[in-house]
This record gives C-alpha cells, structure tokens and sequence, in this order.
C-alpha cells in the first residue's frame, strides 16, 4: 500500500500539481488503501464464519441479480459482493490465499505499473520501461547464468515459444513477412518435440504461426526396460533430422525440457546442443528444472542448459509472486527480426510488464532467491530419503542427483508376511499356501486403486504437502510432489515431510495387512453357507460380500437363475444390510453393486488381521436380525394375504344370502319402492369385518358399531 501512495506523490511532483490537489489525492488514496485492506482481511478469515454468515451470504448473492445502479455503487458495496461471490459455505477458499510480504509486493507492482502508464508521458513512460526492462535483463542473465541473452516478457505461458517460433521462421526465411507461406513452399520448415509434451502443444504452435501440422515432427521418448523414461529419444530425433533435411525440408525449432511436465525429467541438452549446432536448429528449454540454474553450483547435467538458443522461466510458478509475467531469455543480433516477431515492440514496453518483477527481484536480492530454490530441492531430497527406506514403497529413479521432482507409488515388494500379527490360525496357513500367487503379486488394477487412496488419505493427512496424482503410459498412477512450484505458495516445511512420512508408513501398514489378510478372509466367506464372494468393479480392501437368506442356502445362488421374488428378496435383505452396517461404521463396510447390479457390502482395508472374525461376526449378527425381521414380515404379510381372501368369500356368500332373503322384488327399482312401502324390509345389514393383526384372525365390526368403540375380546371369548 506504501508503494501506491509513494507512486501518487511522485506522479504529482511530475506534473506539477498544487499541494492542495495532492493532499486530495493522497486522502483518497488513503481511503481506497484502508478500505481494500478491510476486506482483503475480510475475504482471508470469512472462511471461519461461513457456516454462522449463511443466511446474509446468500441474501448478499441475491442482490448479484439485480439491475446495474443509476446512481452507482460504493466500494464497500462491491467488495461485498465479491465476497459474497467467493466465499459460500460450501465452496472454501483456496489454500495459500494469504501472501506473503513479496506477494502483496508483487500484486500491488502489478497495479503500480497500470497507474504509472496512465499518468506518465510517453518520453517518462520509455525512459522507465527501458531502463526496468534493462536492469531485470541483466539480473536474470547473471541469476540463470544465461550470458549475452535479450528478455522478453509475457502474461501467457506459450506466448514466449510463439514469439520465438516467429522469431526463427523471420531468421530463416527473410521473405516470409511478405511473401507469407508461398516463401516456406520449396523448403518447408520442421518444428521437432517431444513426446513428453503436452499433446496440445504442438498443434497450438503450429496453429499460431501459420503453419501446417505436416510440419510437426513428433519425437519419441527414450526406450528403456528398467525404468520408465519420458526424455527424448537422441537417435530418434538425428534419424528425423538426416530424413527432413534429404527431404529438402528445414529443420527450424527443437523444444526440449529441462524438466518434463509429467516427471521432471531432463533431456540430454549437451547432446541436444550439438546436434542443434550441426543442423542450424534453434533449441528451445522449457520446464521447472531450469530453476536449479538460479543455484550457486547447478546440477552438471544442467550445464549445457546456459548454451540454449531461447528458455523461458516461470518465476510467478516458482516463487509465488502472482501478477509477475513470464519472462523468455533468447539470444539473437538480428534486431528488424525481433522487431518483426513483437518481441521488442515499442507498444509492449509501454505496458511496464516487467515492473512488477523489477520491483520484486530487488526487495528479495539475489540470495534469497537462491536460498527459495535450494529449500525446494532440500525438500526433495529429503523425501527421497525417506521413501528409500520404505520397502514396499517405489520410487521413480532420476538421473540427477539433485532433482527438484519426487515420483512414487506403493507396490509391495515380495511376500507380505503377516506372521507378525499373531495370527495362528491354521485356516489361515492354508489359505497363503493355497493363494501364494495372490499374496505375492497384486493386480495393475488394484494397485491403481491403493495408489488413489494414498493419493486421497495423504493429501487429507497433511494439506501442506502437495501431491499430485499422475498416470504415466503403461505404468498406472503415480504420486508426485514437486516442491519447485508448491512449497513456496503452501509453505511446506521439512517437518511436514518428517510427517507426511509418519502418515505414509501408517498407510502402508494397512494396505500391507489388508492384501495379506485377504485369503484368509476369502477362506473364511466360502466356508460360511449363508455368505458368498461378490463379484464387484473395484474395491479396496477385503473384498466384497452377499448375505444368503436361509430360503435360499441350498439353491443354487446364480442370480440369472433366480426367480424374481426371490431375485428382489435377496436385493432387499443385501441392502438393508449394507446400509445397516455402513450406518455402524462407514471406515469399514459400504454399500456397492455387483457386477450383474446386486447389492453387496464392500469390506474395507483393516490394520490387524486378526480381526477378520470379528468382522465376520458383525456381519452376520446384522443380518440375523434383519433375516428375523424379514421372516416375521413375511409370514404376517401372507397371514394377512389368506385373511383378505377368506373375508372376501365370507362376504360374498352373505351378500347372495342377504339377496334371496329379500326377494327379487326387492331389487327392481318401481316395485322396490312399493314393496318397501307396503312391507317395510326388517333393519338387518351384512356386518363388516376387521383384521387383528396381533391375533392373525379375522372378526367382525358388530360390536365396535354397537359399543361405538374397539373392543379387544378376551381369550374366553376366542376359546367359546
């Protein structure tokens, strides 16, 4: 906020403002500043109110609806609408929504460059985006040891890639600008990258540039039995280029990483170097890996980094200051090219993008952005450390010893020994003898599913480290943690991995327990006759169960040979069950379908084998109060069924009987009527009949009529 009022006095000794006008100003600077600062405190802690604040949230989020104001709104007013917007109670706030000092710096830079380019002259305006432009060039070059390198700056990503696409296409072909396609026609360019892309990517530069997808040259990943490798294939890519160039195409641009996206692996940029060099081929790095240039003695595999025609850097991604741009360091001398491609336009200048980053390099200094790079790599060294003495925990080898990307996933290693939870259960030593192979290799699809679990019970565990699930081709999912662009902005520490640790041991544990226990639990279903394995999609833990109602245990239990009432009975008994014991303990039982759309109980992941009979026994005991329960329903419903058929019968026997006893006569409309005149009919009526349900008799509705009330008959009465 000091910078906003600095920049508004400054700006007023430029333009030669009176002291009355300043200190107008400055009032309403003041005012905006305290009112921004008001509810940016606001926006930070509304999450802990939001569940009292309901109400007046959503009748906040109602007036989002109405029209736009004549007379205009107040500030006040309209950041309560954005908080409204932004804090419901059940959508929370990012994590990481407070910044640090260089954060709120950085945002403010952001803001300070807007202001400064409305109110500066455009001889002012030049001076100072020059002159900031310069200063932060020369710092990131000496930062990323990047010499002779020129800078430009970027708000999108990709933009910095295109601008140098355009840049070489203006280098090797000096007549495109004018001449457009028509100049590429006899030797088309070629655009080289890996596969480890973004899939996207390539068909997005070429789409910006003009180009056609013919001219994308897809190279593969390096092909490796022992450990999967996602860097680009060096043989490849030279055979690509001897075929291109006897083609009479051109190899223009080569994008390789320093730091893949998926992994953080790192291409062979010495090699890259060298062919690029033979076949005049730009060579272009990308990736979060090029921030370990910013340390005082970088990895030697990043070495041939520094000798890289063009890279960009995504400090805002590394160091958590929002609003600073992307920045790209290339080397070229032909000036009129750079011109042509926008990346020295004039009118970008003015814009002051670098500002921000200007500002914010010099608050923090050189050191301590080495130190913020350095911590992210202890972070990742540590972990790596400590996962290598989880045994049943693998990690993705990388080549560097010093790399900021940490890859693994669970996978036990071997038979998993469940002697030591003092299981001595002979059935249970049958059961590993006879199930060996199950004990000792788990399914790529059930192991996916553990790894999302992992995935879910460690990010919940400990929030600030972040880990991110990834799917590598042909290797299933993966967890990653990449504290490069997370542990700055979530502000993870080294006892936060010392924790995350802890968690995943006790993870593993439980999966450990659960995959060893699960033949002994699978021997324990099939010799009970009234449960049976189901057949389900996916499930962790156990497995699943059906509950089999005695009526059924000596039927065969083929559901497509079931008829429907006793289909929909063992439908009904399976999901009471399910959601009885789901109801009991979710962590444990939950309710799922079978593969032919059946209720079934899925049994979950335990911590001590041992207690398989227990379980068991819930499950059992559960259903033998809701099969007692279903019986006696049953037999009520058919007693109830036999008693409305009876009564019927009943009734319709006294209504014939009731008819004759009055005559024929009686019925015809004329003649009843002078039938009941002359011969008034004797005031007898069909009595009507009730149903004790606690008795299962039926009896009649004579005495309630004549009582005017229910009257329970005595034993006595039933017995004469």
């Amino acid at each position: 906020m000091a910078t906003i009022k600095s920049a508004a006095a400054a700006s007023a000794l430029i333009h030669g403002h009176q002291h009355t006008e300043e200190n107008e100003n400055k009032n309403i600077q003041l005012d905006l500043n305290q009112v921004f600062q008001k509810y940016l405190h606001l926006l930070c802690n509304h999450q802990e109110n939001s569940t009292n604040d309901a109400d007046e949230t959503n009748s906040t989020a109602k007036n989002l609806s109405t029209p736009l104001s004549r007379k205009g709104s107040t500030v006040s007013e309209i950041l309560e609408r954005i908080l409204s917007m932004v804090c419901l109670s059940d959508s929370p706030l990012p994590h990481g929504l407070e910044f640090n000092d260089i954060g709120h710096l950085a945002v403010l830079s952001r803001g300070l460059s807007c202001y400064l380019g409305s109110v500066l002259s455009k001889n002012q305006l030049t001076k100072l985006a020059n002159r900031t432009t310069g200063d932060t060039n020369t710092w990131l070059s000496k930062l990323f040891k990047y010499e002779n390198g020129a800078l430009y700056f970027h708000d999108e990503l990709e933009d910095g890639l295109i601008k140098v696409g355009r840049l070489t296409l203006l280098t090797k072909y000096p007549k495109f600008q004018s001449e457009g396609f028509h100049a590429l026609y006899a030797r088309p360019p070629v655009i080289y990258i890996g596969s480890a892309a973004p899939g996207s990517l390539g068909k997005y530069i070429c789409s910006q540039l003009g180009l056609p997808f013919s001219c994308l040259c897809i190279v593969p990943c390096s092909a490796s039995s022992s450990t999967f490798d996602e860097t680009m294939d060096l043989s490849a890519l030279e055979r690509s280029l001897n075929e291109d160039v006897a083609c009479g195409k051109t190899p223009l641009l080569l994008i390789a990483y320093g730091g893949t996206p998926m992994c953080g692996q790192h291409d062979n940029t010495s090699h890259l170097r060298e062919l690029c060099d033979r076949y005049n081929v730009w060579l272009h790095l990308e990736g979060n890996g090029l921030s370990l240039l910013a340390l005082n003695k970088p990895p030697t595999s990043y070495e041939a980094c520094k000798r890289a025609t063009s890279l960009t850097l995504r400090l805002s991604d590394w160091f958590n200051w929002p609003g600073v741009s992307y920045c790209t360091l290339y080397r070229n001398t032909d000036s009129s090219a750079c011109s042509l491609a926008g990346i020295t336009n004039p009118e970008t200048l003015m814009k002051l993008q670098g500002l921000s980053l200007w500002i914010s390099i010099q608050y923090l200094g050189q050191d301590a952005i080495t130190k913020m790079v350095n911590f992210g790599t202890e972070l990742a060294q540590q972990l790596i450390h400590r996962l290598d003495l989880i045994k049943d925990v693998t990690r993705l080898q990388q080549e560097n010893s010093v790399n900021p990307v940490v890859v693994f996933r669970y996978k036990p290693m071997g038979k998993i020994d469940g002697s030591d939870n003092n299981l001595a259960s002979e059935k249970q030593i049958d059961a590993e003898k006879e199930t060996n192979t199950a004990i000792t290799a788990v399914s790529s699809m059930v192991l996916d599913f553990y790894n999302k679990l992992l995935s879910f019970h460690l990010s919940s565990s400990v929030s600030s480290m972040i880990i991110e699930l990834i799917e590598l081709p042909k290797e299933g999912y993966w967890l990653k943690f990449d504290p490069i662009k997370t542990a700055i902005k979530h502000k993870t520490t080294q006892d936060d991995v010392d924790e995350f640790i802890s968690c995943l041991r006790d993870e593993v544990t439980v999966m450990n327990a659960t995959i060893s226990s699960k033949p002994y639990f699978e021997t324990a279903i099939k010799s009970n006759k009234r449960l049976r394995l189901a057949k389900v999609q996916q499930v962790t833990g156990l497995g699943a169960v059906q509950f089999v109602p005695e009526y059924l245990v000596h039927d065969e239990i083929e559901t497509t040979k079931l008829s429907e009432r006793k289909k929909n009975a063992l439908k009904k008994v399976n999901k009471l069950l399910a959601e009885s014991l789901e109801e009991q303990d979710k962590a444990l039982f939950a309710l799922v379908m079978t593969t032919d759309g059946y209720p079934c109980i899925a049994v979950g992941m335990i911590s001590q084998p041992d207690s398989i009979p227990n379980i068991i026994d819930t499950i059992m005991q559960k259903a033998s109060e809701l099969d007692d329960n279903s019986q006696v329903l049953e037999e009520m419903s058919e007693i109830i069924k036999r008693s409305i058929a009876a009564t019927q019968e009943t009734l319709k026997k006294e209504a014939e009987d009731y008819f004759w006893e009055e005559g024929v006569y009686r019925q015809v409309p004329l003649l009843s009527s002078v039938m009941n005149w002359w011969s008034p009919p004797a005031k007898t009526a069909i009595p009507g009949r009730t149903l004790n349900l606690s008795k299962g008799t039926v009896e009649s509705t004579e005495s309630t009529y004549e009582l005017k009330m229910q009257v329970q008959q005595s034993s006595d009465d039933d017995n004469d």
